[in-house]
C-alpha cells in the first residue's frame, strides 16, 4: 500500500474543471434501479471499450475522489508467484512511457491532495481526493498509468526491497498477524485467500520483471476496471471527460478468473494455537459462510442481522454475557463479510479478562452462542438489529471515499447496482424467522476452525 496525503485547504479553492469541447461519446447506459431506490442520485454508464464509469454527486465541498478498481487481486496470483498483485501495485507509481518516475507523487504533493492504493484478495484500487479544479490531471495521469505503464527499471529492485521488508515488518514480526496467516492457510484448504496477500516471503523473493509487465498487460485493462467519480462534478461533465481521457485506451483480451475452489469442508473442527510474549491473548471460533455473489442473498442479508445482534461494541448478545454477566471476557464481538469474490467465513472473536486456559472461553462462547440462537432472536432484537444497520450505512455513505468503496468492490466480485443501493428495502423484508433458520443452519455444528493466541507475557502477570 501506497499512501500520499497533504493537507487540503477546502475554502480556498472554488476553480471549475475545464470541459474539452468535443463530439458526444458512443456511450452505452448501465441500467439503474428505480428513482426511489437510488438515493443517493448514482449515474452509470460503460465505455466502448468496456470501462465501467460510475458517477456519484456530492455537492458539500468543492472536492472530488476518482477511484479506478480493477477486477483483479492477490487471489489472482499465478502459482508459485505470490505477491505479483501488491508487487505491481507499488510500481504503479514508478512511472510511465510518458510520465517519469515521481512526477505522479509531486503532482500530488503540489496540488495538495490525497493519494492511495491497496491491494485485496478480490480487487486493487487506486485513488486521489483533490480539489475540483484539478480532475482533468488527475484523469490524465490515471490512465497514462492503466495504458503506458513504464516503471523506472531501478523501480523494479528497490520496490522488491521495499515489499520483502513489509513483509518482515508485518508478518516476520508481528505475532499476531502470523496468528491470521496461520488461520488463514488452515482454514481454506485449496482457494488462494489462504495465501497471505503481500505472498509468501519465498516466492516473493523470485517474482521479476517480467512477472509485472505480464501482470498489468494481462489485467490492466478498461474493460477489467471500475471508474468511479464522486464529489463536486455534474454528470455531463463526468461522462465527457471518461470519454476524452479514458476512452483511447484499447481493451484488452477477455479474461475469466481460474482460481482453485476450496472442496467441501469436513465438520471436524481444525485448531490453531500461537503462544508467544507478545500474541494478544484471544480465542477466535470461525464458521463456513456464504457470500453475496454465489450464496442466497436472503441468508446473507439474514447472516448480516445475526451479526449485529451477537455485535461489534458493548450492545451485542456475546459482549453483554461474556462481558457484563460472566465476567469472563474483556471483550468479544462478531464478524462477518459477505463482500468477497468467493465464499470466505463469519467469525467470533473473544479476549480473555485474566489469563486462563483458551479451551474455557471457547467452551462459554459455545454455550452464549447456542443460546442466542435457541432462545433470544426475538422480533424486537432483529427489527433493531436493522435499523442500527441501515443508519450505519447511511451514516458510512455520507463519505465519499466510503461510498465509493462500497460501490466498486461490489460490482468487481459479481453484485448488482440495484441490490446494493436498495440496502432499506432489502434488509426490510428478513424476518425474524429468516435469522433464526440461517442462524440454526450455519452455527448448528461445531465450528471450522478454533484459533487461539496465548499471551504468555499475560500468564507472567496473572501468576
Amino acid at each position: 500500500m501506497r499512501i500520499f496525503i497533504i493537507s487540503l485547504f477546502l475554502s480556498t479553492i472554488v476553480l471549475t474543471p475545464i470541459i474539452a469541447e468535443q463530439n458526444q461519446p458512443n456511450i452505452a447506459t448501465i441500467p439503474l434501479p428505480p428513482a426511489q431506490e437510488n438515493k443517493y442520485n448514482i449515474q452509470s454508464f460503460k465505455l466502448p471499450n468496456g470501462l465501467e464509469v460510475l458517477h456519484i454527486p456530492n455537492f458539500r465541498a468543492p472536492v472530488i475522489m476518482q477511484a479506478v478498481c480493477y477486477k483483479i487481486g492477490s487471489a489472482d496470483d499465478a502459482q508459485g508467484k505470490s505477491g505479483v498483485a501488491h508487487y505491481l501495485e507499488h510500481l504503479m507509481f514508478r512511472g510511465t512511457k510518458n510520465t517519469p518516475d515521481g512526477v505522479f507523487n509531486k503532482t500530488i504533493s503540489e496540488i495538495g491532495a490525497e493519494s492511495n492504493a491497496y491491494t485485496q484478495y478480490d480487487t486493487t484500487v487506486y485513488y486521489q481526493i483533490f480539489a475540483k479544479n484539478h480532475l482533468e490531471r488527475m484523469m490524465e495521469l490515471e490512465a497514462d498509468r492503466m495504458q503506458y505503464f513504464e516503471p523506472n527499471p531501478q523501480a523494479f529492485d528497490s520496490e522488491k526491497r521495499i515489499i520483502i521488508e513489509e513483509y518482515q515488518m508485518r508478518v516476520g514480526n508481528d505475532k499476531n498477524e502470523q496468528l491470521y496467516t496461520m488461520t488463514n492457510a488452515a482454514f481454506f484448504a485449496n482457494h488462494p485467500y489462504r495465501i497471505p496477500i503481500i505472498g509468501w516471503w519465498e516466492e516473493l523473493e523470485k517474482i521479476s520483471r517480467d512477472d509485472a509487465l505480464d501482470y498489468h498487460k494481462k489485467y490492466y485493462g478498461p474493460n477489467n476496471a471500475i471508474l468511479v467519480i464522486s464529489g463536486d462534478i455534474d454528470f455531463e461533465s463526468t461522462k465527457k471527460l471518461a470519454e476524452k481521457y479514458y476512452g483511447p485506451i484499447p481493451a484488452r483480451p477477455t479474461i475469466e478468473r481460474n482460481r482453485t475452489q476450496e472442496p467441501k469442508h469436513f465438520q471436524e473442527t481444525i485448531r490453531v494455537e500461537l503462544r508467544h510474549q507478545t500474541v494478544s491473548a484471544q480465542v477466535q471460533a470461525i464458521y463456513d459462510a456464504p457470500n453475496y455473489r454465489t450464496g442466497d442473498q436472503k441468508e446473507v442479508l439474514a447472516l448480516s442481522i445475526f451479526e449485529k445482534i451477537l455485535g461489534h461494541d458493548s450492545t451485542g448478545k456475546l459482549y453483554q454475557n461474556l462481558v457484563m454477566q460472566q465476567k469472563i471476557a474483556g471483550n468479544v464481538y462478531a464478524s462477518f463479510n459477505p463482500n468477497y469474490h468467493d465464499p470466505y467465513s463469519f467469525v467470533l472473536v473473544a479476549s480473555p479478562k485474566t489469563f486462563y486456559d483458551y479451551k474455557e472461553l471457547e467452551y462459554a462462547m459455545h454455550v452464549t452462542l447456542k443460546k442466542i440462537i435457541n432462545d433470544e432472536i426475538n422480533d424486537a432484537l432483529v427489527e433493531d438489529a436493522k435499523k442500527n444497520i441501515v443508519y450505519e450505512m447511511d451514516e458510512h455513505f455520507s463519505s465519499l471515499s466510503n461510498i465509493s468503496d462500497f460501490i466498486i468492490k461490489g460490482l468487481a466480485n459479481g453484485r448488482n447496482l440495484k441490490d446494493m443501493l436498495n440496502f432499506h428495502q432489502n434488509f426490510a423484508q428478513i424476518k425474524t424467522k429468516d435469522v433464526q433458520d440461517v442462524a440454526q443452519k450455519y452455527f448448528k455444528n461445531p465450528p471450522r476452525m478454533i484459533a487461539a493466541g496465548v499471551s504468555l507475557s499475560q500468564l507472567e502477570s496473572d501468576q
